[in-house]
């Protein structure tokens, strides 16, 4: 009896050494690691970046460089975000036991109040070219003057170069060009008119200053923008800073993404004014641009007809 109790723990112990050896219910899968590095648009490391991947997350450090261990094998969206700094992401495929690396640079933040509208100025030119999908190019010339009490409208069909329409106001006084002779008309039937051309560029600006303060990012559905700094340069005689805001929309299987560049002057009296914003809109393939030219601010002199 002895004998076969001790045969029989010996069986046991064999067979649990043979178990542990063939990992019993399977070889556990290897986890995987996954570096982080984070820098500004200048290249600096950035410390106190909040990252994410999956359900995991952390904090890079002084270095810019945070470590995600233990990651299970999958797809992940690595996202990085910081106060102050635009959001990035990176997406990854992290298989069985690898050792990965993902590089963020994170973009500063330009906020709305960089750049003003016309509201207050006595006087500007401003020049509207548009080219649309249909085939459409025109150019729209404002000349404003007092505050908006003297204007001179011109709109000019650039395939053919035909003044298309043709406006000057002068106080409660107003003409049109009709087949190339100015006629005498009521003021009142054209001010809602001239009011929309004079409107037409601020409201443009007031899109981008809008623009600037929606979240980088938001839900698919909605509007999500970003914007950066695109370098310096003379625009219309004016020393500007370049910005580049890139935006979408999305409805159902509609989408539209638009880009903006837009020229504000850097330095003197017209400083953060836009002086040239180019838009141009992809909408499901059809593809509409915009040039807006702003210039001689409070300088314009109109000259009568």
């Amino acid at each position: 009896m002895k004998k076969i109790v001790i045969v029989t723990v010996i069986l046991l112990l064999f067979v649990g050494v043979f178990v542990g050896c063939s990992g019993g219910g399977g070889t556990q899968p290897k986890t995987s690691q996954v570096n982080v590095s984070v820098v500004d648009d200048s290249g600096n490391a950035l410390s106190g970046v909040s990252v994410k991947m999956g359900s995991y997350s952390g904090t890079t450090d002084n270095g810019g460089k945070y470590t995600f261990s233990n990651v299970n094998s999958g797809s992940y969206t690595i996202e990085a975000s910081k106060d102050g700094y635009n959001s990035a992401t990176t997406d990854m495929t992290v298989g069985e036991g690898e050792t990965k690396a993902a590089d963020l640079t994170l973009k500063t933040t330009v906020t709305a109040e960089e750049i003003s509208n016309f509201s207050n100025l006595n006087s500007y030119k401003e020049v509207i070219e548009t080219q649309s999908s249909d085939g459409t190019h025109q150019e729209i010339e404002i000349l404003m003057a007092q505050k908006g009490k003297q204007q001179k409208i011109t709109v000019t069909d650039l395939k053919t170069g035909e003044i298309q329409f043709a406006l000057y106001i002068d106080g409660d006084k107003a003409k049109i060009k009709s087949d190339d002779t100015w006629v005498d008309i009521p003021f009142s039937q054209v001010s809602g008119m001239s009011a929309g051309f004079l409107n037409f560029a601020q409201s443009m600006v007031t899109g981008v200053q809008d623009s600037y303060n929606v979240a980088v990012r938001t839900p698919s559905g909605s509007a999500s923008y970003s914007i950066e700094r695109a370098g310096s340069e003379t625009i219309n005689g004016y020393p500007t800073i370049k910005y580049v805001m890139k935006g979408k929309t999305t409805s159902g299987v509609q989408q539209a993404i638009a880009e903006a560049d837009v020229w504000t002057i850097s330095s003197g009296t017209y400083k953060n004014y836009a002086t040239r914003m180019i838009i141009t809109i992809n909408s499901n393939g059809k593809v509409d641009t915009m040039r807006v030219d702003v210039s001689d601010l409070n300088n314009v002199v109109i000259s009568g007809n």
